[in-house]
């Protein structure tokens, strides 16, 4: 017969043999249960090595079935008995291991609940370091540095991120690990993208995971299976400029076999993986309300799991569905009040809503929390501009690239705010800068575009459009820019035919397009076409300021007074920070003879953008119909100091000429406007002169000096067109 000793040796062994099939499998309830039984045998008949097993088992089991206090508990128990001087003599290679693994999941662990520091989960870390170190064991250690990595870069400490990662790195590879060295080349990856964002690093990463799953084909257990599956299927979101309906179908075939897979395994943190590659997957080819109803099936089988909840909250805010967004995030943030991520999701939504201060408040929410991380500040930034609080947004964008110097997008933002703040030479640096660090990015090329035509070098406008039309030749991005160029350049057959080949590619620019074509129709003095585009930018975009402006705009040129102070309403009452609006609001109130309503408007712009020269000018007129004639002309002359000599070249001559006409000083007047009716071939600015030369009389200019000026312009104006 057979000993007691051996015989529970034996139980013991089937135990743990069943318990790892049944993790192979996915069925981790099952292996709790077998676990369990095996720590019952472990401490009942004192089998230390049963009991070790049994939390490791139990330790790995209770994560995938998201009880993670009770896998802390065993995590612990397993730390514990590394400096055990009782245990030592039992501890070698062949168990060591388990210790080792308890420091890793005691991390995995912990970062995912609540309440629990960063640091000291680090120093857990920095224990378990110690301990491989003194046991010379490079290949764990290396396990370990991988998760301190990744612990790094979601504090935004991106040095150490990288640093522990290149360490890793370089112990997978004296240990002859080829996945390990693989794994650590991903989280390199993943520390660039935070730093740098560039263009490649998504393909680069794609290329990395396809070999490493070729690289070990003895590892095809079920739940490697089932990683690989959900890789494959993540692989067909690298190229953003290939979303045919052929890509589309095989890669939904690819993450539904994942779902099927996941579905296979009872841990919901394993199923969710699926449902969460198979909703991004939606998102990404904009199928919205699918992702949406795949998610939402997740949560009716796990109401309580909470990363779901945030991930469909994304996903309702970019279909627009604002407030169910609104109200998964403030779930998930009710359960878990110490993510910053929620906080930052509930951020975009907030901000989404122009609910400004809402956002603002969530974002330094999310920075008390992860005080490092780069990406917050500069949504806060954004945050900031939209608010027009520029000299804040330019703080907080500085502290974004202190943290991710080589972030090229940080630079690209920063260029904006310099650019909105008239400093066109910073702007030009920061824009170059950013595209130095991603020359494979059509963005940086397209910004600089923008810039170059603001300033009226149209010329260098044009080469940076193409730039980008080269790199990204079916992106709606390079055909727009070029075509508002040709707009004020006055080539205005060519700006419409890049515009009709802009909306062919169906992009998220085709709302703007719409926008855009509707004033250059408008210029052509094409009116119904342009209230047509405008119509069509407002089916797609029912609550967006841009498009009520700009039909405002058009509205007030056609004379409809009413109509266009409707408009504005509109605009103002879906971005209260539009300035554009307040000032033609201001201005049409004044020819309406609402000249108290006129000044609110001003001072209202002038409040919200104080440096802005058009906003003093717009100020300046109100005042003159409120019979304050010298209040008036302070207030033009602050408007000339404010001109920034940077400016594109037509619009300060408007400026300067229109200032110098309301004060009196007809000389300096004429001289500019000469040179900007000899130089200017744009519509856009000849047509703004002449509007606000048509206005102009009620301010005490004589009515024969603004006739003769209106006449020189309503004859270029036919000249131009003709031209076209």
């Amino acid at each position: 017969m057979q000993n007691n000793s051996t015989k529970h040796q034996e139980q013991v062994d089937q135990l743990i043999k069943l318990a790892h099939n049944l993790w192979e499998q996915g069925d981790f309830q099952n292996e709790v249960l077998v676990a369990e039984q095996l720590l019952e045998i472990g401490q009942n008949e004192r089998l230390p090595m049963a009991e070790m097993n049994a939390h490791h088992l139990l330790a790995d089991a209770q994560i995938y079935c998201g009880n993670l206090i009770e896998a802390l508990g065993h995590c612990s128990w397993l730390i514990k008995i590394a400096g055990d001087p009782d245990f030592q003599p039992l501890l070698n290679p062949d168990n060591q291991y388990m210790i080792k693994n308890g420091y890793y999941l005691f991390v995995t662990c912990a970062t995912k609940l609540p309440n629990i520091p960063d640091n000291v989960i680090l120093n857990v870390l920095l224990e378990g370091l110690r301990w491989l170190d003194s046991i010379n064991q490079p290949l764990w250690s290396a396990d370990l540095l991988l998760l301190k990595s990744e612990l790094h870069l979601k504090r935004g400490e991106n040095s150490e991120a990288e640093g522990a990662a290149l360490k890793a790195r370089g112990l997978f590879l004296r240990s002859d690990s080829h996945v390990g060295a693989q794994l650590s080349q991903i989280k390199l990856l993943q520390v660039q993208s935070q730093v740098s964002a560039t263009s490649n690093t998504f393909a680069e990463t794609k290329t990395v995971l396809e070999d490493t799953f070729r690289a070990e084909d003895k590892l095809h257990t079920p739940m490697f299976q089932f990683l690989e599956q959900c890789a494959r299927a993540t692989g067909f979101m690298v190229d953003i400029n290939n979303k045919s309906a052929a890509r589309f179908e095989a890669a939904y075939t690819e993450s539904q076999r994942a779902i099927a897979m996941g579905d296979q395994m009872e841990a919901p943190d394993i199923i969710f993986t699926a449902y969460k590659t198979h909703a991004l997957l939606l998102w990404f080819y904009e199928k919205y309300q699918l992702a949406i109803d795949d998610l939402t099936s997740f949560i009716q089988r796990f109401p309580d799991f909470v990363p779901a909840l945030i991930e469909r909250a994304y996903i309702y805010k970019t279909a627009g569905q604002f407030q169910l967004a609104l109200a998964d995030a403030d779930q998930a943030i009710m359960h878990e009040q110490q993510e910053a991520s929620y906080f930052a999701i509930r951020s975009e939504i907030h901000k989404a809503l122009k609910n400004y201060s809402a956002a603002s408040a969530d974002l330094q929410q999310a920075l008390q929390l992860e005080p490092n991380n780069s990406l917050y500040w500069s949504n806060l930034s954004d945050v900031q501009c939209a608010c027009l609080n520029y000299a804040e947004a330019l703080n907080s964008i500085n502290r974004a690239i202190e943290f991710a110097p080589d972030h090229s997008s940080y630079y690209v933002s920063r260029g904006i705010i310099y650019r909105d703040l008239k400093r066109y030479e910073e702007s030009m640096v920061d824009m170059e800068h950013g595209q130095q660090l991603d020359p494979a990015s059509a963005y940086a090329y397209l910004l600089q575009s923008n810039l170059c035509r603001e300033m009226g070098l149209y010329t260098e406008a044009l080469q940076l459009a193409n730039r980008a039309i080269e790199l990204q030749p079916e992106d709606q991005g390079g055909y727009t820019y070029r075509a508002m160029t040709y707009h004020l350049q006055g080539q205005h057959q060519r700006a419409l035919n890049d515009f009709a080949y802009a909306k062919q590619l169906n992009g998220s620019l085709t709302f703007a397009i719409h926008i855009q074509c509707g004033e250059l129709y408008c210029d052509l003095e094409r009116y119904p076409q342009a209230l047509e585009e405008l119509k069509q930018a407002i089916a797609l975009k029912p609550q967006n300021s841009a498009c009520f402006r700009a039909r405002g705009i058009i509205h007030y040129r056609m004379g409809l007074y009413h109509e266009a102070v409707q408009d504005f309403q509109q605009a103002l009452d879906y971005n209260s920070y539009d300035v554009s609006s307040l000032g033609y609001r201001s201005h049409i109130y004044r020819l309406l003879g609402q000249y108290q309503e006129a000044l609110q408007d001003a001072e209202r712009s002038i409040e919200l953008k104080p440096q802005s020269p058009g906003g003093q000018y717009t100020y300046a007129c109100a005042l003159w119909q409120l019979e304050q004639p010298e209040q008036a002309r302070r207030a033009v002359h602050q408007a000339l100091q404010l001109a920034p000599s940077g400016l594109n070249k037509d619009a300060l001559a408007i400026g300067h000429f229109l200032y110098n006409l309301f004060l009196q000083r007809p000389a300096e007047a004429v001289q500019h406007f000469q040179r900007f009716v000899r130089n200017c071939q744009s519509l856009y600015y000849l047509q703004d002169a002449l509007f606000s030369l048509r206005d102009f009389a009620p301010l005490g200019i004589e009515p024969a000096t603004t006739q003769e000026f209106c006449a020189y312009l309503e004859a270029k104006i036919k000249q131009v067109i003709l031209k076209s």
